[in-house]
């Protein structure tokens, strides 16, 4: 449901690293901008509909009346991890792979 505010910002995450892309000292940024932010909604989306999918699942009835407020709560809960875990992840993935060259320091002529 949070989606609907998610999806635009992760759209204009994409549409900043692909214009950060034709600059050619912000090359990598752009990239991380775009595997970061990518990685982040995929996951979240992914843990809050395991949320959805197991929640009916788990005998919660001792809870009584508090299940739906649990239920929503762990929802947001796993929105939010899953967007913290994406981003360490895609940060991680996206280090591990581009290749580690030094900035050019010289002036341009």
């Amino acid at each position: 449901m949070p989606f609907f505010l998610l999806v635009p910002l992760w759209i204009l995450c994409v549409l900043a690293g692909v214009a950060l892309l034709f600059i050619q000292n912000l090359r990598r940024i752009g990239i991380y901008t775009i595997t970061v932010s990518t990685a982040s909604l995929l996951t979240s989306f992914v843990l809050s509909t395991a949320v959805l999918m197991l929640g009916p699942r788990l005998p919660l009835q001792w809870l009584g009346r508090w299940t739906g407020i649990v239920a929503i709560a762990v929802y947001l809960g796993c929105i939010a991890a899953g967007g913290l875990l994406g981003a360490i992840l895609g940060f991680a993935i996206t280090r591990k792979l581009l290749p580690n060259r030094p900035i050019n320091t010289q002036p341009l002529t």
